[in-house]
Formats: C-alpha cells, sequence, structure tokens
C-alpha cells in the first residue's frame, strides 16, 4: 500500500513538472496567448477579451500584425546569423511564421 500511494505522489508530481515545461502564457500589449512545443496555440490568442467584442476584434488584429513582424524579424535573423548560430533564430522563426501564416484575425 505505502508503494502504491509513493508511486502515485511521484506520478502526479512528475506529470505536473511536464505540463509547466512545455506550457507557457505569452503576452503582447493587452493580447494573451498560450504556447506548447514551440507553437502559438491560435485559439488561445486574445482569450482576456470577450469574444466578438470590439476590444476582442482590434486585439486580434494588432497581434496579427505582431506575428507577421516577428516572423520577418527571425527571417531576417536567421538568414544573417552564421550556420552555428542559426538554431538560436530557428524556433522564433518556425513559431512567429506559423502563426502569422494561420492566424486569421476573423474566426
Amino acid at each position: 500500500m505505502q508503494f502504491k500511494k509513493s508511486l502515485y505522489i511521484a506520478l502526479a508530481i512528475y506529470t505536473q513538472t511536464l505540463s509547466v515545461s512545455y506550457t507557457h502564457a505569452a503576452s503582447y500589449g493587452s493580447a494573451t496567448w498560450d504556447e506548447a512545443d514551440n507553437q502559438i496555440k491560435l485559439n488561445t490568442v486574445c482569450a482576456n477579451h470577450t469574444y466578438g467584442s470590439i476590444s476582442s476584434r482590434k486585439c486580434r488584429a494588432k497581434v496579427s500584425k505582431y506575428f507577421v513582424k516577428q516572423c520577418k524579424a527571425y527571417e531576417k535573423k536567421y538568414a544573417a546569423a552564421s550556420t552555428k548560430n542559426r538554431a538560436k533564430y530557428k524556433n522564433g522563426k518556425s513559431k512567429y511564421c506559423y502563426a502569422a501564416r494561420r492566424f486569421k484575425i476573423v474566426d
């Protein structure tokens, strides 16, 4: 019985640790979103605003431009970096360029 309880507690702590290390929230101005595995969860962008409200629409428009701007910046840094240092910019480029291509201001 003691072994089962210890194993369960250890498993619970391990599971909590995994979820915290791979998921985090990010923000830009009044916009927030969640990220997991170096990808922006697009359905969480501007979720801190009431869906369909004017503030939500403004937030989504602003964030859309931000994603495009970040994508271009990371592409430029990636292209200018030496082969040795490219890995430093690859994740940002991948994350923001994916979001820039896929994110829609209006669902």
